[in-house]
């Protein structure tokens, strides 16, 4: 992880999750020093769907102080990147694929899924990337299937 290239780095949480109705951020933890600043914030969030939530750690990185903000996401919806950058143009975004599609769950299409339930193992379904059908395409029975 990020650890391994900055050994020395200190480590920060701000905890955030999105509402799953409304999208919005929720903020459940914030241990940021006070009276301490940065030269250089990364933050490392595994998608970048609707911007809400980024757009919200970022701006109380801000306030905080930090000097440089750098985002570092596996993958991002064009909107939500166009997001970041639009209320955030000073931000340095690392991105590794972005997705052209958002639903209205706010969910990147195709995506990865939602890795907050992913990571934490709160998911009530589990997608199945495999078996493809023969055009590429993930089977409409592959799709979803239940948490065992």
């Amino acid at each position: 992880g990020m650890l391994e290239l900055l050994p020395t780095a200190a480590v920060h949480h701000i905890g955030m999750y999105r509402a799953k109705e409304s999208l919005l951020p929720i903020q459940y933890y914030n241990r940021l020093p006070k009276g301490k600043t940065c030269d250089v914030a990364y933050v490392v969030d595994p998608c970048i769907a609707t911007a809400n939530t980024i757009n919200a750690v970022v701006s109380i990185l801000k306030r905080w102080g930090a000097k440089k903000i750098v985002v570092i996401a596996a993958i991002g919806s064009r909107l939500g990147v166009n997001r970041l950058l639009e209320l955030h143009p000073t931000v340095e975004v690392h991105i590794g694929a972005i997705d052209e599609n958002i639903s209205e769950s706010g969910m990147i299409v195709p995506g990865i899924g939602d890795a907050g339930d992913r990571q934490f193992h709160t998911l009530d379904e589990i997608p199945d990337l495999l078996p493809l059908s023969p055009g590429g395409a993930a089977s409409p029975a592959a799709i979803k299937r239940k948490r065992e």
